[in-house]
Formats: C-alpha cells, structure tokens, sequence
C-alpha cells in the first residue's frame, strides 16, 4: 500500500493504480485498518483525477464509514477533509460545504480526541479553512492564515502539507495580482519538491496552478544544469496532469497536444462562456471579470466550471489555449 500512495504522490496515477490493487489485496487477508483506510484516500484520489469524483465520494464515504465504525475519528476527519479538497479541486463549493456540515469538520468534537491527538485534529480544522478560504478568494484574511499555520508545521513529518500550503498561498497572491511573489513562492516548492516528484500535494492545490507554472517554465534558470533538468521535467509532469491530457516538449515549451477539430467542445460555448474566456485571455482574474460583468464571483466560477466541462479541461489557460489552437477565440 506504502507503494501505491508513493506513486499517487508522485502523480503517477497507472503505477499507482497497479500497487493500489495489489495493495488491496494483501491489506483485505491481513492488513492492519489504517492500511485499508489509506488504500481508500489513495483510491479516492486516484478515481477523482481519472475523472470519477462521484466515484472518489463513494469510496470516502465508505471509507468514513469503516472509520467511525471502528471508532477511529483521526481517520475519519482525515478523510472527509480529502472529500472536501477534491470538491473544490473539481469546482462544487456547495456540495464542499454539505460535507462539511455533515461530517462536523468546522466543529470537531473535543470530546472525541485523546490529548496526544489534538494537534492533528487542529490541523485537519485549519486545513479545512484555508481551503474553503482560498477557493471564496478571500486573499487578505486567508494569506494571514496560511502563513500562521505554515508556522506550525516546520517539521519533516509535515513536508506534503508544508508543499500543498506554500502552493495555496502562492494561487492566492497570484490572484491578487501578485505575479512576482506568486512566482517566486511556487518557484521555491517546486525546488524542494522535484527531487523526490511531489507531484500531488501541488497539482492538489487546483487547476489555477498551472497559469504560475507555465510562467515559472517560461522563465527558467535560477539552478544547475542537473538541477535544472530535474525541475523542468517535473514541471513537465505538473502541467500535463493540470492540462488533463497529453503534453510534448519542444524547444523546452510545453504544449497541448493536437486533438480532431470535432472533439473540442462538446457542446458550443454561450454568448457570455466567450465573453468570460475573452476576459481570462486578457489577463483578468475572477475578481475583475466578476466586476467587469458586473456578476458575483461564485457566478464567474460557474460560468469557467462549465467551460471547462465544455472544452474538456481543467483550468483558464488550458480552455483559452484549447480555442486557440483550432481559432475559436
């Protein structure tokens, strides 16, 4: 199973489907619990990023399940707190905040926590917020937040939350317009994170990631050679599970590869899905086009939600890239 959630964080999604089978398996003639609590996250998250979150929920909630059932609530928060991420990864606040009531992660029970374990309770509360806070772009109050909680968690043991956090923060600054200091954040998580490829405490952080990578792949240098080897092609491997598809590199540069004309979209973009994607190509963020527009911010997220399902991508760029390519914009 220790070899399934490697290769998930590594964003290697087959080989982790293999050990993840494997895995079960073993873990279902003779293993512990927890190893079958973590072969459900592992397959959660696998079938998620193949495209299947009503499927992710239904193993996290059978997850949950098995965990109050064997009266293990770290193990249960832990994974509604993973059902949350991957709501709002794939864009469904609402259904995020139903999880959330349902499962009293705003609220824990004290009462449930031994004193060795508050700490990890605390954490998975804090998680849990900055998530929420960073998808309603509340980027004042939520990077004092991220950067008190960064605080607390120094230690190697908490090197994947550390890299997840520090990528939050640096979608937040970018946001706010904050190119540079975005830049140089994901710059820095992406140096610690290539060397052992963790892949997926950043491409967690949601599709938005991929506009600061493609800018942090533009700029390049800053490393040695073998350094900088390493981080492009983990760069590489980021962009291309953002992108949802296959990428090729040329002359360093990561492109889309070409797809038929007639599997673009699967349904035509409405009047205002291309004043939006206009918008995004023009460099606005959610902010200034929900402005612009005069619309809400959560009525933006829609409108880019269902362009992504329309052009069958993950995040702005990648839709604004997609029209371009077959002269759509």
């Amino acid at each position: 199973m220790a070899k399934a959630e490697v290769a998930m964080q590594r964003g290697h999604f087959d080989d982790a489907e293999k050990h993840l089978h494997k895995g079960k398996v073993v873990s279902s003639i003779s293993g512990p619990l927890e190893a079958t609590l973590l072969a459900l996250l592992t397959e959660a998250r696998l079938k998620a990023w193949q495209g299947s979150l009503g499927e992710a929920r239904r193993v996290l909630h059978q997850g949950q399940s098995l965990a109050l059932s064997s009266q293990q609530p770290r193990l249960y928060f832990t994974l509604a707190a993973e059902e949350v991420n991957l709501q709002l990864v794939f864009d469904d606040l609402h259904q995020a905040n139903n999880t959330i009531s349902r499962t009293g992660l705003s609220n824990i029970d004290t009462r449930l926590i031994n004193s060795g374990n508050k700490i990890a309770y605390q954490h998975i509360e804090r998680i849990t917020e900055i998530r929420i806070g960073v998808y309603q772009d509340d980027s004042d109050r939520i990077i004092e937040k991220i950067d008190s909680f960064l605080r607390r968690i120094r230690g190697e043991q908490y090197t994947a939350l550390r890299l997840h956090i520090r990528t939050l923060k640096a979608v937040v600054m970018w946001r706010d317009d904050q190119k540079t200091l975005a830049s140089r954040e994901l710059k820095k998580v992406v140096q610690e994170a290539a060397p052992e490829k963790h892949a997926y405490p950043i491409i967690s952080a949601g599709p938005e990631v991929v506009e600061i990578l493609n800018a942090l792949d533009s700029a390049g240098g800053g490393a040695s050679v073998k350094q900088f080897s390493v981080q492009k092609e983990f760069l590489s491997q980021l962009i291309r599970i953002l992108l949802g598809g296959k990428t090729e590199i040329i002359s360093t540069k990561i492109v889309v590869s070409r797809a038929p004309t007639d599997s673009i979209l699967k349904e035509p973009l409405t009047d205002r899905e291309m004043e939006i994607l206009k918008g995004v190509d023009r460099g606005l963020s959610n902010k200034e086009i929900s402005e612009s527009f005069s619309i809400s911010l959560s009525t933006v997220k829609w409108h880019l939600h269902n362009i992504y399902e329309k052009c069958g991508v993950r995040s702005r760029s990648a839709a604004v890239a997609r029209l371009r390519e077959f002269d759509l914009m």
